[in-house]
């Protein structure tokens, strides 16, 4: 599955923490979550971009922030590594993902051999596109501090929830395509889908996702 939004230019990217301000709303981007059209469609930017609720709070202050509603978007962790990875695998669009592909996925033939080496998946999640997603939603003791969660898997019920509180606008249509990410994920052996169950156990359990064994 896959969000149709216009051509990127990340030239003209404009990550700005105004608009949560003015709307008294911070939406906390996990990347390859569809984070980018829900920032575009509720602050009509970028947002501000890749930052955890705690680095929000630090912007903020702890007194803001919990006077602003919080919302994130998440995903099935085996299905965003899957996601990551092909991203990646592609060069990304700007130097930074060329940078993370350079130091993660290049040099691997497909997704199963990243995520079985002990060098590729395991040793790349200190990189931005493989980190756990509880690291960007959850307080610095370990619960979940966001009010409302965007699942990937039903993007637009719930955003549109989420809309009529922010008084966003629609989004672009969600459609599946012919080797999707998901596609990807259901490939993997049953020892690669136990190897990301292991390297995100908190985010299945944090997240309320079935482990993919």
């Amino acid at each position: 599955m896959h969000v149709h939004a216009p051509p990127l230019d990340p030239g003209n990217w404009t990550y700005d923490v105004r608009p949560m301000v003015r709307t008294k709303t911070v939406f906390v981007h996990v990347p390859k979550t569809a984070g980018l059209a829900i920032a575009r469609a509720v602050y009509g930017s970028e947002g501000g971009g890749h930052r955890t609720v705690r680095e929000y709070e630090e912007e903020f202050g702890p007194e803001l922030l919990a006077e602003m509603f919080t919302f994130a978007s998440v995903r099935d962790p085996a299905e965003r590594v899957a996601s990551a990875y092909r991203y990646l695998k592609r060069g990304g669009i700007n130097p930074a993902d060329a940078r993370e592909a350079a130091e993660t996925v290049d040099g691997y033939e497909n997704l199963e051999a990243f995520v079985l080496d002990p060098e590729g998946l395991k040793a790349s999640l200190s990189h931005l596109h493989f980190r756990p997603q509880h690291e960007f939603v959850c307080a610095s003791g370990g619960d979940l501090a966001v009010d409302h969660l965007i699942r990937y898997e039903s993007l637009h019920d719930d955003y549109e929830r989420v809309r009529r509180r922010v008084r966003g606008r629609s989004l672009f249509h969600l459609n599946g395509t012919h080797g999707s990410s998901a596609d990807d994920a259901q490939a993997l052996s049953p020892l690669a889908r136990w190897t990301i169950a292991e390297a995100y156990d908190a985010d299945y359990r944090l997240l309320g996702y079935d482990l993919p064994i």
